[in-house]
Protein backbone atom coordinates (compact mmCIF):
# COMPACT_ATOMS: atom_id res chain seq x y z
CA UNK A 1 0.00 0.00 0.00
CA UNK A 2 2.51 1.88 -0.88
CA UNK A 3 2.04 5.98 -2.38
CA UNK A 4 3.56 8.33 -5.17
CA UNK A 5 5.31 11.66 -4.45
CA UNK A 6 3.19 12.48 -8.15
CA UNK A 7 3.54 16.50 -7.77
CA UNK A 8 -0.65 16.53 -8.49
CA UNK A 9 -0.85 14.57 -5.50
CA UNK A 10 1.33 17.07 -2.86
CA UNK A 11 -0.59 18.23 -0.02
CA UNK A 12 -0.63 22.32 0.25
CA UNK A 13 1.63 24.24 2.69
CA UNK A 14 -0.07 24.77 6.18
CA UNK A 15 1.85 27.28 8.27
CA UNK A 16 0.11 25.66 11.31
CA UNK A 17 2.76 22.81 10.64
CA UNK A 18 6.10 21.48 9.05
CA UNK A 19 6.88 22.77 5.60
CA UNK A 20 5.95 19.90 3.88
CA UNK A 21 10.03 20.08 2.68
CA UNK A 22 11.13 19.69 6.26
CA UNK A 23 9.51 16.67 7.14
CA UNK A 24 12.64 14.77 6.29
CA UNK A 25 15.29 16.28 7.91
CA UNK A 26 12.53 17.01 11.32
CA UNK A 27 12.15 13.20 11.69
CA UNK A 28 15.58 12.47 11.76
CA UNK A 29 16.16 11.83 8.21
CA UNK A 30 16.66 8.81 5.99
CA UNK A 31 18.24 6.60 8.84
CA UNK A 32 15.11 6.95 11.07
CA UNK A 33 12.39 6.72 8.22
CA UNK A 34 14.22 3.46 7.45
CA UNK A 35 13.87 2.23 10.80
CA UNK A 36 10.16 3.88 11.23
CA UNK A 37 9.57 1.53 8.30
CA UNK A 38 11.35 -1.67 9.35
CA UNK A 39 8.33 -1.69 12.45
CA UNK A 40 5.73 -0.29 10.21
CA UNK A 41 6.02 -2.99 7.19
CA UNK A 42 6.66 -5.92 10.53
CA UNK A 43 3.06 -4.98 11.65
CA UNK A 44 1.52 -4.86 8.56
CA UNK A 45 3.13 -8.24 6.62
CA UNK A 46 1.93 -9.66 10.01
CA UNK A 47 -1.24 -8.05 10.76
CA UNK A 48 -3.81 -10.66 10.06
CA UNK A 49 -6.06 -8.87 7.52
CA UNK A 50 -3.88 -6.14 6.44
CA UNK A 51 -1.14 -8.86 5.74
CA UNK A 52 -3.39 -10.32 3.34
CA UNK A 53 -2.87 -7.29 0.72
CA UNK A 54 1.03 -7.59 1.06
CA UNK A 55 0.98 -11.90 0.08
CA UNK A 56 4.01 -12.97 -1.94
CA UNK A 57 5.44 -9.06 -1.64
CA UNK A 58 9.38 -8.87 -0.90
CA UNK A 59 9.14 -6.81 2.34
CA UNK A 60 12.54 -5.16 2.21
CA UNK A 61 11.25 -4.06 -1.22
CA UNK A 62 8.45 -2.39 -0.09
CA UNK A 63 9.62 -0.62 3.04
CA UNK A 64 12.94 0.76 0.53
CA UNK A 65 10.85 1.85 -1.92
CA UNK A 66 8.41 3.66 0.54
CA UNK A 67 11.16 5.24 2.21
CA UNK A 68 11.90 6.62 -1.27
CA UNK A 69 9.00 7.88 -1.47
CA UNK A 70 8.59 9.54 2.19
CA UNK A 71 11.76 11.15 1.12
CA UNK A 72 11.11 12.18 -2.22
CA UNK A 73 7.87 14.16 -0.63
CA UNK A 74 9.02 15.82 2.15
CA UNK A 75 12.37 17.22 1.81
CA UNK A 76 14.73 14.83 1.03
CA UNK A 77 16.51 13.17 -2.27
CA UNK A 78 13.97 12.79 -5.12
CA UNK A 79 14.68 8.53 -5.17
CA UNK A 80 11.09 7.39 -5.79
CA UNK A 81 10.22 6.44 -9.03
CA UNK A 82 6.96 4.04 -8.43
CA UNK A 83 3.66 4.66 -9.70
CA UNK A 84 1.25 7.23 -8.63
CA UNK A 85 -0.79 6.16 -5.65
CA UNK A 86 -3.82 6.12 -8.21
CA UNK A 87 -2.57 3.53 -10.86
CA UNK A 88 -0.51 1.71 -7.50
CA UNK A 89 -3.81 1.28 -5.69
CA UNK A 90 -6.58 1.13 -8.75
CA UNK A 91 -6.98 -2.79 -8.47
CA UNK A 92 -7.13 -3.35 -4.60
CA UNK A 93 -10.58 -2.06 -2.61
CA UNK A 94 -9.24 -0.08 0.32
CA UNK A 95 -11.92 1.13 2.77
CA UNK A 96 -11.98 3.74 5.31
CA UNK A 97 -11.86 1.42 7.93
CA UNK A 98 -9.17 -0.18 6.14
CA UNK A 99 -7.11 3.47 5.82
CA UNK A 100 -7.73 4.04 9.23
CA UNK A 101 -6.07 0.79 10.62
CA UNK A 102 -3.11 1.29 8.36
CA UNK A 103 -2.67 4.68 10.00
CA UNK A 104 -3.07 3.38 13.70
CA UNK A 105 -0.09 0.98 12.74
CA UNK A 106 1.87 4.18 10.89
CA UNK A 107 1.20 6.33 14.05
CA UNK A 108 2.30 3.44 16.68
CA UNK A 109 5.72 2.28 14.73
CA UNK A 110 6.39 6.38 14.05
CA UNK A 111 6.09 6.63 18.36
CA UNK A 112 8.54 3.83 18.86
CA UNK A 113 11.37 4.86 16.85
CA UNK A 114 11.16 8.09 18.88
CA UNK A 115 10.19 10.38 16.36
CA UNK A 116 8.72 13.81 17.63
CA UNK A 117 5.40 14.77 18.54
CA UNK A 118 5.46 17.23 15.79
CA UNK A 119 7.32 15.79 13.45
CA UNK A 120 5.07 12.29 13.79
CA UNK A 121 2.02 14.86 13.18
CA UNK A 122 3.62 16.26 10.65
CA UNK A 123 4.42 12.99 8.97
CA UNK A 124 0.82 11.92 9.43
CA UNK A 125 -0.92 14.68 7.98
CA UNK A 126 1.55 14.42 4.96
CA UNK A 127 0.65 10.78 4.54
CA UNK A 128 -3.64 11.07 4.85
CA UNK A 129 -3.54 13.72 2.57
CA UNK A 130 -3.07 10.47 0.12
CA UNK A 131 -6.47 9.10 1.52
CA UNK A 132 -8.56 9.92 -1.46
CA UNK A 133 -6.41 8.86 -4.01
CA UNK A 134 -6.53 5.11 -2.56
CA UNK A 135 -9.47 4.78 -0.37
CA UNK A 136 -13.05 3.35 -2.51
CA UNK A 137 -16.85 3.95 -1.52
CA UNK A 138 -17.47 0.93 -3.42
CA UNK A 139 -16.24 -2.72 -5.15
CA UNK A 140 -17.66 -0.80 -8.57
CA UNK A 141 -14.79 1.73 -8.03
CA UNK A 142 -12.02 -0.29 -8.58
CA UNK A 143 -10.43 -1.04 -12.33
CA UNK A 144 -7.86 -3.25 -13.25
CA UNK A 145 -4.57 -2.21 -13.40
CA UNK A 146 -3.18 -5.29 -15.51
CA UNK A 147 -4.50 -7.91 -18.03
CA UNK A 148 -3.11 -10.33 -15.94
CA UNK A 149 -4.34 -9.07 -12.71
CA UNK A 150 -7.58 -9.24 -11.06
CA UNK A 151 -9.67 -6.94 -8.37
CA UNK A 152 -7.70 -7.79 -4.59
CA UNK A 153 -10.18 -7.84 -2.05
CA UNK A 154 -10.28 -9.02 1.49
CA UNK A 155 -12.86 -8.92 4.14
CA UNK A 156 -12.22 -8.74 7.25
CA UNK A 157 -11.09 -12.53 8.73
CA UNK A 158 -11.99 -11.65 12.24
CA UNK A 159 -14.94 -9.09 11.84
CA UNK A 160 -16.16 -9.16 15.77
CA UNK A 161 -12.51 -7.83 16.81
CA UNK A 162 -13.36 -4.53 17.70
CA UNK A 163 -16.50 -3.95 16.72
CA UNK A 164 -17.98 -3.57 19.60
CA UNK A 165 -16.61 -1.45 22.46
CA UNK A 166 -17.55 -0.24 25.78
CA UNK A 167 -18.80 2.94 27.48
CA UNK A 168 -15.91 3.05 29.82
CA UNK A 169 -13.74 2.33 26.17
CA UNK A 170 -15.44 5.38 24.99
CA UNK A 171 -14.41 7.58 27.95
CA UNK A 172 -10.96 6.40 27.62
CA UNK A 173 -11.27 7.49 23.87
CA UNK A 174 -12.96 10.81 24.82
CA UNK A 175 -9.07 11.21 27.07
CA UNK A 176 -6.95 10.12 23.99
CA UNK A 177 -8.83 12.95 22.31
CA UNK A 178 -8.00 15.29 25.06
CA UNK A 179 -4.03 14.40 25.07
CA UNK A 180 -3.81 14.30 21.01
CA UNK A 181 -5.49 17.94 20.96
CA UNK A 182 -3.31 19.44 23.64
CA UNK A 183 -5.39 22.42 24.96
CA UNK A 184 -7.50 22.22 22.11
CA UNK A 185 -8.61 18.77 23.47
CA UNK A 186 -9.36 20.79 27.04
CA UNK A 187 -12.60 21.93 24.62
CA UNK A 188 -13.43 18.86 22.87
CA UNK A 189 -13.37 16.76 26.45
CA UNK A 190 -15.96 18.50 27.50
CA UNK A 191 -18.22 18.43 24.38
CA UNK A 192 -17.39 14.91 24.44
CA UNK A 193 -18.44 14.59 28.02
CA UNK A 194 -22.08 16.44 27.59
CA UNK A 195 -22.43 13.69 24.60
CA UNK A 196 -21.48 11.28 26.50
CA UNK A 197 -24.06 11.60 28.96
CA UNK A 198 -26.74 11.98 26.10
CA UNK A 199 -26.24 8.25 25.28
CA UNK A 200 -29.01 6.46 26.33
CA UNK A 201 -26.84 2.95 26.88
CA UNK A 202 -27.16 1.31 30.21
CA UNK A 203 -23.86 2.01 32.07
CA UNK A 204 -21.40 -1.53 31.18
CA UNK A 205 -23.26 -2.31 28.12
CA UNK A 206 -21.86 -2.54 25.01
CA UNK A 207 -22.02 -0.25 21.89
CA UNK A 208 -21.68 -0.92 18.54
CA UNK A 209 -18.69 0.87 16.51
CA UNK A 210 -20.86 2.59 14.67
CA UNK A 211 -22.64 3.94 17.26
CA UNK A 212 -19.45 5.31 18.95
CA UNK A 213 -18.34 6.68 15.90
CA UNK A 214 -21.36 8.44 15.56
CA UNK A 215 -21.03 9.82 18.81
CA UNK A 216 -17.76 11.22 18.54
CA UNK A 217 -17.86 12.41 15.07
CA UNK A 218 -20.56 15.08 16.27
CA UNK A 219 -17.74 16.36 17.89
CA UNK A 220 -15.54 17.34 14.62
CA UNK A 221 -17.34 20.71 13.44
CA UNK A 222 -14.17 22.93 13.85
CA UNK A 223 -11.89 20.36 13.23
CA UNK A 224 -9.20 21.03 10.95
CA UNK A 225 -7.78 18.01 8.89
CA UNK A 226 -4.89 17.20 10.37
CA UNK A 227 -7.36 16.93 13.42
CA UNK A 228 -9.93 14.76 11.80
CA UNK A 229 -7.42 12.13 10.81
CA UNK A 230 -6.22 12.51 14.49
CA UNK A 231 -9.73 11.66 15.29
CA UNK A 232 -9.86 8.74 13.00
CA UNK A 233 -6.94 7.27 15.17
CA UNK A 234 -8.11 7.62 18.11
CA UNK A 235 -11.26 5.99 16.82
CA UNK A 236 -9.30 2.73 15.85
CA UNK A 237 -7.42 2.69 19.58
CA UNK A 238 -10.66 2.76 20.93
CA UNK A 239 -11.85 -0.42 18.96
CA UNK A 240 -8.21 -1.81 20.12
CA UNK A 241 -9.51 -1.03 23.65
CA UNK A 242 -12.96 -2.68 23.19
CA UNK A 243 -11.18 -5.85 21.28
CA UNK A 244 -8.72 -6.12 24.40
Amino acid sequence: MGISPDPKFCPPHDKTMFNNREVFDAVGGRPVVEKVHKLFYDKLFQHEWLGLFFEGLDQEFIESQQTDFMSSVSGGPKSYVGQAPLQSHMHMYLTEEIFELRASLLDESIREAGVSDAAREAWLRLDSFFRPAVVKKSLQDCKQRYSFEGIVKYQNPNPGVGQMVKPADLDAAIKLLQGRFGMRGNVILLQALEQREKSTAAAGSAQSSTEVRHTLRLLTDGLNAFEKGMLETTLADCAKRGAA
